[in-house]
C-alpha cells in the first residue's frame, strides 16, 4: 500500500469525502471529475504536496450575554444552580488575540510554543497558563499570570461600572466577542478553542425579567406573577413616541436562562407581551433599518410598592410615569433608546422585591352541620399561585377557633389542611400573584359549598379567585353545609293546676333500637330541652334533630327515639310518666333530603291524630284529716277507732292509686300507705287527737269528701281549716293551694242520770205523757179518714 508520505491531495480529498481506506493507490484528477472539483471547493485546504509557507487565520465573532452568577448550562446542581461555568478557553502555538466589548482580554500574541489562556466570567479573571514541563503535552494545570476584569478595563481606559460585587460582569448585560486567530509556523499546528457562551442572535431584541430579593433567599417566596412589556419606536432624535415598534399579534420565542425555547407567545392588540421571572422574550427578524425603538415594562399601580430597586441593563429606573393601555393604568419604566442598525440587542429587566410588601393568602372554613361529629372535621384545599400547584414543604400557619397557631407544611402537591373552624394562611406572597382555591372532590362529599372572601376575591361557585396585592391578607372563606334535613318532634307542656309561679320542666329524647323503646342505640343521640311554665296554658316546645346525609350508607332510613319527662325531686309536683317513641324517616328524593315524623306512640299504642307529644303535669299539696272528742266523751271514749270514707275525684273522675300519709298520734308520726280504689274511695280510721295527713295531692282540680261513717250515738260536726263549725258526718271540698285540712269533732247526744233518786220519776212521767199525745193523734186521723170514706 501506499504510506501516508506519498499521499497526494486528490487522495485525502477522496477518503474524507467518500468514505475510501487508508492507502488507497490510485490517484484522483480532479480537473476532470465535476463532483470531485464540487467537494473541492467546500473543502479549505493547505495542499502539503508541494511544501509552501502555512501563514494563515481566522476570525470568530459573536454576541452574549452574562447569565446569572456566570453559570450557564441544562444541567443543575443539587442546589439548583446550573454545573458550568461561563468561560473561554484556548491553547495552542500561534497567535491569539480576544477582544470584548473593544477591549483586548487576552493575548497571546508573539513566538512561543504551545500555551493556553482562560477567561472566567464567573470570577472576572483572565488566566495565561505555559506548556507543562512533565512533558504530557497539554499546558500547565497552574496558571503563570492573573489578570481580574477590572485591571484590563482600567488599563485600557474603559468603563468599570458595568462590573459587579464579584468583579465580572453584571448578570444578564450583553456583550460582544471577537476572537483573531494567526497561523504563522510551517510543518504543523496546534488550535483548540472551548467556549460555552449564551450567544444572541442576529437581527433579534430580547426582552429578559428577572426578580431579586432585598433581605430573604428568593426561594422563601411564593407566586410567578406575569410581567408586561411594549417595545415602542423613538424618533430618529432618539425621542420616545407612543407608537409600536413591535406590532400588535407579533409572534415570539420565550427562553428560559440557559437559552432554550420553552414556548411561543404573541403579542396583544396593545402590542403587549408578559413574561414570567427567568423568562426571556425574543423577537426575530428585525431589519437593520427599522429605525430606533426602547421597551417599556408595565407594572401593575397596585403592585409598584412591592419593588424597591428597579433596574434595566444595570442601570437603575428611579422615575416611573402612569400610562394608559388599553382600559388598564400601568406605571411605566423604560429602557435606554436603542438603534436596530445596531444588531442583535438585550434589554434586563430587573426588579428587587421589598421583602416586607409581601402579602399572604388566608383560607377560613367555616362548617353547617346537621350531624354532631365527635371531632372535628377537616377539609384538604387545593391552592394554586399563578397556575401551579403549590409545592410540597411549602410553609403555613393553622390558627385554631381556641386560638392556637401551629406552623405546617404542604405534604401533598398544591394540598392545604384546614380544620372546621380554622384558618390557614400562606405568607412570602409576591404582589399581583393571581390564586385559585377550591375544595378537593373528596372533601366537598355531602356538603354544598360557597365561598366568599375580601379584597379581589370572586368566584363561579366551585372556586375563589383573585389576586394578592401589596403587603395585605386576602381571606377567602370556604363555608360547607352539610346537605341534609332536619325532623321537628311537637310537643306541649300543661300544668292543668298551674298557680302564678315559673317553674321549669325538663324532656329528655334518647335513640333507641326500635319502637319498643326498650334498647337504646349505643352513641346515638341524646337531646335534653328544658320548657318553663307560668299559668295554666300548654307551651310549646320542639326537638329539632338534624340528619346529614353523609351519615348514612343508603337512604331511606328509619330510626326511633324515645321521649319522657324527666322527674326531679320536687314533692309539690305531680311528673307525667308518659313514654313516647317516634319513629323519623330519612329519605333522598331527587337530590332533596327530608326527614320527617312518620308514626308516634304513647306508652305503646300508636296515636293516629295529632303527633305530638303532650306531657300534663298537676302541681301538689297535703289532704290532714282529724279526729277530736268532746266534753265527757273524751275521756270515756280515747281509744275507740272511728271509721271515715275519703273519695277524691280529679275534674269529677275517680282519682285512684296508692297515696302516702303521715300519721300523727301521741305526738310521734308513723307512715303509711291510703290507696284508693276505681271508684276513688278510701277507708280509714282515726282515734281521738289522731291526725292522717296524705300527701301528694293534685291541688285546684281535686275535690275530696270525708264522710265519718259509724257516728256510734255521737252528735259529729266538722270544721275545714279554721272555718266555724258545722253539724254534721259528712265534709267537702276543693284542694286548694298549701296544706288544707278537715276535723271531725264528736260529742255525746245524751247522758243517762245515776240510778235511784227524783230524777227518775220525772223521765218516766215525760214519757208516759209523749206516748198518751201519740195515741191521741193516731186516733184523730184514723176517724177523719173513715168519714172521707163513708160521704163517698
Amino acid at each position: 500500500s501506499t504510506a501516508w508520505a506519498t499521499w497526494s491531495a486528490g487522495d485525502a480529498i477522496n477518503d474524507y469525502f467518500n468514505g475510501g481506506e487508508t492507502g488507497i493507490t490510485d490517484a484522483v484528477d480532479f480537473t476532470s471529475d465535476s463532483t470531485l472539483v464540487a467537494q473541492l471547493e467546500r473543502l479549505y485546504n493547505i495542499d502539503y504536496d508541494v511544501e509552501k509557507n502555512f501563514f494563515f487565520g481566522m476570525e470568530i465573532k459573536m454576541n452574549f450575554f452574562q447569565p446569572k452568577d456566570g453559570l450557564t448550562g441544562n444541567d443543575t446542581n443539587r442546589d439548583g444552580t446550573p454545573d458550568y461555568p461561563m468561560q473561554f478557553f484556548f491553547t495552542g502555538d500561534d497567535d491569539v488575540w480576544v477582544y470584548i466589548d473593544g477591549v483586548l482580554f487576552l493575548d497571546l500574541s508573539g513566538i512561543h510554543r504551545h500555551v493556553g489562556g482562560e477567561i472566567d466570567f464567573v470570577n472576572g479573571k483572565v488566566y495565561y497558563y505555559n506548556l507543562d514541563s512533565t512533558g504530557t503535552g497539554d499546558v500547565s494545570e497552574t496558571p503563570y499570570a492573573t489578570f481580574t476584569f477590572e485591571e484590563i478595563l482600567t488599563a485600557a481606559g474603559a468603563d468599570t461600572s458595568g462590573l459587579n460585587e464579584k468583579g465580572t460582569f453584571a448578570d444578564y448585560t450583553t456583550h460582544s466577542f471577537n476572537f483573531y486567530y494567526m497561523e504563522r509556523g510551517s510543518g504543523s499546528g496546534v488550535c483548540r478553542i472551548n467556549f460555552n457562551f449564551p450567544l444572541l442572535r442576529q437581527n433579534t431584541i430580547s426582552v429578559s425579567k428577572q426578580l431579586t430579593v432585598d433581605e430573604e433567599d428568593m426561594t422563601d417566596l411564593l407566586g410567578d406573577p406575569d410581567f408586561s412589556f411594549q417595545v415602542l419606536k423613538a424618533d430618529s432624535s432618539g425621542n420616545k413616541t407612543e407608537e409600536l415598534f413591535i406590532a400588535a399579534y407579533t409572534e415570539f420565542d420565550v427562553e428560559d436562562d440557559d437559552g432554550n425555547v420553552i414556548r411561543t407567545g404573541v403579542t396583544d392588540e396593545n402590542g403587549v407581551f408578559t413574561l414570567k421571572a427567568g423568562e426571556t422574550a425574543v423577537f426575530s427578524d428585525i431589519s437593520e433599518n427599522a429605525g430606533k425603538y426602547y421597551v417599556r415594562e408595565l407594572l401593575d399601580t397596585a403592585d409598584f410598592e412591592q419593588y424597591g430597586t428597579i433596574t434595566v441593563d444595570g442601570s437603575s429606573q428611579t422615575s416611573n410615569y402612569d400610562v394608559t393601555v388599553g382600559s388598564d393604568t400601568f406605571k411605566g419604566l423604560d429602557s435606554p433608546v436603542k438603534d436596530a442598525s445596531n444588531g442583535s440587542t438585550k434589554f434586563n429587566f430587573e426588579n428587587q422585591i421589598v421583602f416586607d410588601k409581601l402579602g399572604s393568602l388566608e383560607i377560613t372554613k367555616n362548617l353547617e352541620t346537621y350531624s354532631q361529629p365527635s371531632t372535628v372535621p377537616e377539609f384538604d384545599f387545593c391552592i394554586s399561585l399563578d397556575g401551579e400547584p403549590l409545592a410540597v414543604g411549602t410553609e403555613y400557619t393553622v390558627t385554631y377557633s381556641d386560638g392556637t397557631v401551629l406552623s405546617k407544611q404542604v405534604t401533598a402537591e398544591g394540598i392545604v389542611t384546614v380544620p372546621a373552624g380554622a384558618s390557614a394562611k400562606i405568607s412570602g406572597i409576591i404582589s399581583g400573584t393571581q390564586f385559585v382555591v377550591y375544595e378537593t372532590e373528596d372533601s366537598v362529599s355531602g356538603y354544598s359549598v360557597s365561598y366568599s372572601g375580601n379584597g379581589e376575591v370572586t368566584t363561579d361557585g366551585t372556586a375563589a379567585y383573585g389576586t394578592v396585592r401589596v403587603q395585605s391578607t386576602v381571606e377567602v372563606i370556604a363555608t360547607n353545609a352539610e346537605r341534609g334535613a332536619t325532623a321537628v318532634i311537637q310537643g306541649s307542656k300543661t300544668v292543668a293546676n298551674a298557680d302564678s309561679q315559673e317553674r321549669t320542666f325538663t324532656f329528655l329524647l334518647q335513640q333507641v333500637t326500635d319502637e319498643t323503646g326498650t334498647v337504646q342505640t349505643q352513641g346515638g343521640r341524646e337531646l335534653e330541652t328544658v320548657v318553663p311554665v307560668s299559668g295554666g296554658e300548654a307551651v310549646a316546645f320542639t326537638f329539632a334533630l338534624n340528619f346529614a346525609e353523609k351519615e348514612f350508607s343508603s337512604l331511606p332510613a328509619v330510626l326511633y327515639f324515645k321521649i319522657t319527662e324527666t322527674a326531679d325531686d320536687s314533692t309539690d309536683v305531680y311528673f307525667d310518666t308518659s313514654v313516647y317513641i317516634a319513629e323519623i324517616t330519612v329519605s333522598d328524593t331527587n337530590g332533596e333530603i327530608s326527614a320527617t315524623l312518620t308514626r308516634l306512640w304513647k306508652d305503646e299504642e300508636q296515636i293516629t291524630d295529632a303527633l305530638s307529644v303532650d306531657f300534663t303535669n298537676y302541681l301538689l299539696h297535703d289532704l290532714t284529716i282529724g279526729k277530736t272528742l268532746a266534753g265527757n266523751a273524751a275521756e270515756n271514749y280515747k281509744d275507740t277507732l272511728f271509721g271515715f270514707t275519703v273519695t277524691l275525684t280529679q275534674n269529677g273522675e275517680p282519682l285512684s292509686g296508692t297515696f302516702t300519709a303521715v300519721r300523727t298520734s301521741g305526738g310521734e308520726q308513723t307512715e303509711e300507705q291510703v290507696t284508693f280504689d276505681d271508684t276513688g274511695q278510701a277507708q280509714i280510721s282515726l282515734k281521738a287527737d289522731e291526725t292522717l295527713k296524705i300527701v301528694g295531692l293534685p291541688y285546684g282540680s281535686t275535690q275530696w269528701t270525708v264522710t265519718e261513717t259509724d257516728t256510734g250515738g255521737f252528735g259529729v260536726s266538722y270544721r275545714i281549716g279554721s272555718a266555724e263549725e258545722t253539724a254534721g258526718a259528712t265534709a267537702s271540698g276543693t284542694l286548694t293551694q298549701g296544706e288544707e285540712s278537715v276535723e271531725f269533732i264528736n260529742s255525746v247526744s245524751y247522758v243517762l242520770p245515776e240510778t235511784g233518786g227524783a230524777g227518775t220519776y220525772w223521765y218516766t212521767f215525760g214519757g208516759l205523757l209523749l206516748a198518751g199525745a201519740s195515741i191521741l193523734l193516731l186516733y184523730k186521723k184514723f176517724k177523719r179518714r173513715k168519714e172521707e170514706f163513708s160521704s163517698s
